[in-house]
């Protein structure tokens, strides 16, 4: 009579554990079993390791044009450096249904970051997304490096407008959402720029 899939996964399994108790390994000259070995719990991470929450009314929606996607990844892995939950489309995973999912997110961020930037000034997605966080009363405006205020898009001129490289700026900006560090390690220093090298257009 053949085996069913389940008799042989729950064979395999014993065999597997018999195997492990019998091996043995050598420390410090000494025979040790190796079931003692894995009963020892792994050290924790360091605090300013850990990841950082990912509560939404924390959390950090950054909009951008896909051209400028290095000047994103930069603001938002300095964010998370500071303890801050970012979400950008990066974190979609493949097959997913991005229009549902970006509309999510854009709802459950405390904050919108909005880099507003020669190309994102043309796009539909970012120019859809920075009006729905306005009507939200949750959107943060920056601008790319060689961007003026005067070429933001009509219907978003009255908002402050900072450079995109203003990390004070921006801290200062995202504590007005109620959104604060949360470094646990020693203390970051907070130099004025991000110090983007790039060049927008």
């Amino acid at each position: 009579m053949a085996r069913k899939p389940k008799d042989l996964i729950e064979r395999a399994a014993r065999l597997s554990t018999d195997a492990m108790r019998r091996a043995v390994t050598t420390r410090h000259e000494r025979r040790v079993p190796v079931e003692a070995i894995l009963r020892q719990r792994p050290a924790a991470l360091p605090q300013a390791a850990q990841m950082p929450s990912t509560n939404p009314r924390q959390r950090v929606f950054i909009s951008y044009a896909r051209k400028d996607r290095a000047i994103a990844k930069v603001l938002a892995r300095w964010l998370e450096q500071r303890g801050i939950d970012v979400w950008w489309d990066y974190r979609l995973y493949s097959g997913e249904l991005f229009r549902p999912r970006i509309l999510a997110e854009l709802k459950a961020a405390a904050a919108v970051i909005v880099i507003w930037s020669d190309t994102s000034a043309l796009s539909d997605f970012v120019l859809d997304e920075a009006s729905r966080a306005k009507e939200m009363r949750k959107l943060l405006t920056t601008l790319a490096p060689g961007f003026a205020c005067a070429d933001i898009p009509l219907g978003f001129g009255q908002s402050h407008a900072i450079s995109v490289t203003d990390r004070s700026g921006i801290l200062d900006a995202l504590s007005e959402y109620g959104i604060v560090e949360r470094v646990t390690g020693p203390a970051l220093p907070r130099p004025k720029s991000l110090g983007l090298r790039l060049q927008s257009g």
